[in-house]
């Protein structure tokens, strides 16, 4: 079924970088346009460091502030002039966060 709900998101995305360190923190809104709604407060956050050219390794984070559920893992990074792939794996870090969550991107610069 497929919920049919307006909201509204706002992130604030900070970064910074030092040398082959990259840092990053993304504080995000999540507000559902309905009466008595709460607004949900979450973050996204990394580290990384660049190995070999084109080549980096971090680790990042994600949580929601609202219902106390956070994660974080290991994060490979490869980009070359024709594709950038991003794999990473996210382990629940208490009894609210899903106990695994693996991702995949893959992008094509045309």
């Amino acid at each position: 079924m497929i919920e049919d709900t307006n909201e509204i998101e706002a992130k604030l995305v900070l970064s910074k970088d030092i040398g082959k360190f990259h840092l990053a923190y993304n504080q995000v809104i999540e507000q559902e346009l309905e009466d008595g709604s709460k607004a949900e407060h979450g973050y996204a956050c990394g580290a990384r460091v660049d190995i070999l050219d084109g080549v980096s390794l971090g680790i990042e984070s994600k949580g929601n502030y609202t219902d106390g559920a956070y994660a974080a893992g290991p994060t490979l990074a490869v980009a070359t002039e024709s594709v950038w792939l991003a794999a990473g794996a996210l382990i629940g870090l208490n009894d609210r966060a899903d106990d695994l969550k693996v991702r995949l991107i893959v992008g094509l610069p045309f």
